[in-house]
């Protein structure tokens, strides 16, 4: 975003004093950046925003019909232009009202799985103790081919409601979810200097207390949102496992070849040792002492063609692979395994 001729002129003052220059400002100066910094902007292309960008994304992928799951309650609700799809609220509050279904959403058992077309929060999932349950749950009740758009601060002040745990960055809430695609996760900033105060009922120091309150440069002057839009597929769980396994395949080759075998050996060894791998959905591996024929699908080939094709735009070596082979190095397994190659 190219700098305005005010924002020149601050940095160039800031320079010039940090060089231990002198500044001096004319009063028509002054006001000018006082007012740059004290103007209480309105978020009003926030909610347009938000509402538009999740319509262009059940368009695209032609959804348009059906039923979609706002998490949260009505009162703040973004589906009032969604009139044609059936809309559920999860919440943990109960309503008289037929379109609320009373759940944690890290937590939600009662609602069967592959229910929804599309499933939307916004500011809701910082206040979510069990984030990474959230988005498990969140991916399962998802139909195959569903959408899922989610809006979490990335920077904003403190706000209980009644809890605030999180603030998110697009890394995290990619890897939050693994059984999805993602469509798109960056972070707006549109709104970063806007001079947030609170609400009436939310002020800006209500519950972090008097180190947040206004100032003479105003209130919360870092306002960022991480925006997050996934699609689930149809076999997500093993594409998700294949990812995993074919990481820990290249991991562990260069692990052996890093300790002395030769690349022949390593793959043969790696093959052997990925059946008694398997992993969950927070990508943790799990080790089995006796060999599961569903925990690898990889053979010598695919592994040799793994190693040989590493890249940073396929797979290529982590630092994983030391941890890896500390928890299976004392195992009587590998050791069985090691053997074999004398």
């Amino acid at each position: 975003m190219p700098f305005s001729e005010l924002d020149k002129k601050i940095l160039s003052l800031k320079n010039k004093y940090e060089n231990g220059g002198d500044i001096s400002l004319n009063i028509d100066e002054l006001l000018k950046i006082s007012k740059s910094f004290l103007q209480l902007e309105k978020p009003s292309h926030f909610k347009p925003f938000i509402e538009n960008h999740f319509l262009s994304l059940l368009q695209k992928y032609k959804i348009d019909s059906g039923c979609i799951a706002e998490i949260g309650g009505h009162k703040n609700s973004f589906l009032h232009r969604f009139v044609k799809f059936d809309t559920k609220f999860i919440s943990l509050f109960p309503f008289k009202d037929e379109r609320y279904i009373v759940g944690d959403i890290s937590n939600c058992p009662h609602i069967e799985s592959n229910t929804f077309d599309a499933v939307i929060s916004v500011s809701v999932l910082e206040h979510v103790k069990d984030i990474r349950g959230a988005a498990n749950e969140i991916s399962r009740i998802l139909k195959p081919g569903g959408v899922t758009f989610h809006v979490v601060p990335f920077s904003y002040f403190f706000h209980g409601a009644p809890v605030d745990y999180w603030r998110v960055t697009t890394s995290a809430m990619e890897d939050m979810f693994p059984l999805l695609d993602t469509e798109e996760c960056f972070f707006y900033s549109k709104n970063r200097r806007r001079n947030n105060i609170g609400s009436n009922t939310n002020p800006v120091d209500g519950d972090g207390g008097a180190q947040f309150q206004v100032d003479a440069l105003g209130g919360w002057r870092e306002n960022w949102f991480t925006v997050y839009t996934g699609i689930k597929p149809e076999n997500g769980l093993k594409r998700f496992k294949e990812k995993l396994q074919n990481q820990a395949a290249v991991d562990l080759v260069k692990k052996f070849s890093e300790d002395g075998l030769d690349i022949n050996a390593s793959v043969h060894l790696t093959e052997n040792i990925l059946k008694h791998i398997d992993f969950d959905l927070t990508s943790k591996f799990i080790i089995l002492d006796m060999p599961n024929k569903n925990a690898s699908t990889l053979n010598f080939h695919n592994i040799w063609n793994l190693w040989v094709n590493r890249s940073k735009k396929t797979y290529s070596p982590s630092v994983q692979r030391h941890n890896l082979f500390e928890v299976i190095k004392h195992k009587h397994f590998y050791k069985a395994y090691t053997n074999l190659l004398k």
